[in-house]
């Protein structure tokens, strides 16, 4: 399988899982917004915070997570963000520095926060480089040396990365 051929197969089946869970976000926020109940909200934080890639982080951790972005979501859903950029910043105050919480359930809490919202938001100016990414990345450019976040136009300036789009 060519690199191509893989890209394009990411777009039509693997993808799916990441709007599947999206879909369950506005699940849990449409059932949560029609009776917000503590039940509904505690629902609605879980799905926020767990997703496929938080299954390796320990009860503790993710608890502790859930309860922060439990605490803090009437308040996000009610706020006005600049952009994909300014949420994830927010979101990393509330549960960056804690134990076992990376930059990759960052980037998931934000955006399954940020599809919610009255006007969704997603990122657009800078592509989030995580481990998989991160090394996908690298190979596509040939061994580049990439930081964790790269803006968008300056990741696909490179003709190896416009060779796939």
């Amino acid at each position: 399988m060519t690199f191509q051929e893989a890209v394009k197969c990411y777009r039509c089946l693997l993808c799916k899982g990441h709007l599947d869970e999206l879909d369950n976000v506005s699940k849990a926020y449409s059932a949560w917004a029609a009776s917000p109940s503590s039940k509904n909200l505690t629902k609605l934080a879980e799905v926020c915070v767990c997703g496929d890639h938080q299954k390796r982080i320990y009860s503790g951790p993710k608890k502790k997570a859930i309860n922060e972005i439990e605490n803090s979501l009437p308040t996000i859903l009610k706020s006005q963000f600049a952009d994909f950029e300014d949420l994830y910043k927010h979101v990393n105050t509330l549960i960056g520095g804690m134990n076992r919480i990376g930059p990759l359930t960052i980037y998931d809490v934000s955006l399954r926060i940020g599809h919610i919202l009255t006007t969704p938001i997603y990122p657009k100016k800078v592509l989030y480089l995580n481990r998989g990414a991160m090394t996908g990345a690298k190979k596509l450019l040939n061994g580049r040396t990439l930081k964790p976040t790269e803006l968008f136009v300056d990741f696909f300036s490179y003709p190896e990365a416009l060779a796939v789009v």
